[in-house]
């Protein structure tokens, strides 16, 4: 019997999730009907119901909630409605053990997944381009080289003008020395004995070798710019310094709400103790300024940024992790308590999941959506986003100062330094003879 039903009509509870379920209320009355939208539910339901031959009527539940234990026994919002028996079955909705217990569940398709949105991986900061070819590792050990093998060289001459005769260099010099074939203008004075020939030879090849390191690894930091590590996971979130994440309000509650509370992941329980309820909009606005993250459900964050936050050309200043937090284990209907019709429901949407259809509509439904929704704002100002990516991506980018500010800065810090030199030999030398003045009095 139940492979024909005869025109029964279902009562239906269902809020909008895009792309599951969708739909526009017809009235702003409490559990009032909707009017479906193209949604994965709505195509199914379409289906279903002719092949089993019955009608429905989809309302929204009062609370516009999936639902939440109030206490008794007792739930709010889709849940509450089935336990009560006010509806036949829902659309999308997440299983878990309480709810289980009141309601029936049919697997539909795999749960969305929570994903952190932040500002899109930005050039990290130019004045230190002229180090970043070398790791802070090398950079120490070049310096070391560099007063070790003076130290050799001043020794080692000492040593021979002490044996040989004659009048060796100091310190200072064979630091010059060293530095002056480091930077490619080697000193006109070589040493003239064996040993000193020596070391300047095995110093000139060390400098070879650095030097064309250096240069190559340059070119490469100006042809392609590192950018900040994207913030891929809440993980990332936890770690970054003085960064600040919200969330939804809607987020946070149903089996949502359970995860974050349940969760004995430390890094889910610090994500948590620290989240901001922001509504989307907000929430992407401050992503903008810097220092903020939103977390939402990635088929609902991917459809609004398409949509909404991308020029033509497939440029967003925004960023989506890609290791999203599986919160919930599926998506499926829920169903009255010894409801005689789930086993065929379940049937038929393992039928549609074998095939592979429920994958191919969600993608047709949300690309579909977000046509429609940029052909409709398609006379309004194109955004302005200040991504210097963008131009990156287009065109050839010449070297601008702000490329090059590290240079200027170095050069700035050297002349301050000799200033400050300066500064000190005059005043050590008015010391001196002040001094000496004073003896011949």
């Amino acid at each position: 019997q139940l492979q024909n039903m005869h025109g029964y009509q279902f009562r239906i509870v269902s809020v909008t999730y895009f792309p599951f379920m969708d739909y526009t209320l017809d009235s702003n009355s409490s559990a009032s009907t909707v009017t479906p939208l193209d949604s994965l539910d709505f195509r199914m339901l379409k289906i279903f119901s002719k092949k089993l031959n019955f009608t429905y009527e989809i309302r929204a539940p009062w609370d516009m909630q999936w639902g939440n234990p109030i206490g008794n026994g007792n739930w709010t919002g889709i849940v509450g409605t089935l336990q009560h028996n006010k509806a036949d079955f829902s659309t999308v909705m997440a299983p878990n053990s309480a709810r289980l217990a009141v309601l029936g569940h049919a697997r539909a398709y795999t749960a969305d997944t929570l994903v952190v949105t932040s500002l899109k991986p930005q050039p990290l900061t130019q004045y230190l381009l002229v180090v970043r070819p070398f790791t802070a590792d090398v950079w120490i050990g070049l310096v070391v080289s560099i007063l070790v093998w003076s130290a050799s060289l001043w020794i080692l001459q000492k040593l021979w003008f002490l044996i040989f005769g004659g009048r060796s260099k100091n310190l200072l010099t064979s630091n010059f020395y060293s530095l002056g074939i480091l930077l490619e203008d080697i000193p006109s004075d070589p040493p003239t004995n064996l040993t000193g020939q020596m070391m300047v030879g095995w110093w000139l090849l060390f400098c070879l070798i650095i030097t064309n390191s250096f240069r190559s690894s340059l070119v490469a930091h100006l042809t392609v710019q590192t950018m900040t590590p994207p913030i891929e996971s809440l993980q990332d979130l936890v770690n970054k310094d003085h960064w600040s994440w919200g969330i939804e309000l809607k987020m946070l509650q149903g089996a949502a709400l359970n995860f974050f509370k349940s969760s004995t992941d430390p890094v889910v329980q610090e994500v948590y103790q620290k989240l901001e309820i922001v509504g989307q909009a907000d929430g992407l606005q401050r992503i903008l300024k810097g220092g903020f993250s939103f977390l939402s459900w990635s088929l609902t964050i991917k459809t609004e940024i398409d949509s909404y936050h991308t020029d033509d050309f497939g440029n967003t200043p925004y960023y989506t992790g890609k290791k999203g937090s599986p919160m919930l284990t599926d998506f499926g209907w829920g169903f009255r308590r010894g409801a005689a019709f789930q086993r065929h429901f379940g049937q038929m949407m393992n039928r549609l999941i074998e095939a592979g259809i429920l994958g191919k509509w969600k993608e047709q439904i949300m690309t579909s959506r977000v046509k429609q929704i940029r052909e409709n704002i398609r006379v309004r100002e194109q955004p302005e986003y200040d991504d210097i990516t963008y131009q990156q991506t287009r065109d050839q980018v010449p070297l601008r100062i702000d490329h090059l500010q590290g240079v200027f800065l170095l050069m700035a810090v050297g002349y301050g330094i000799a200033f400050i030199i300066l500064l000190c030999e005059k005043l050590a030398y008015k010391y001196k003879k002040t001094k000496l003045t004073k003896g011949t009095m």
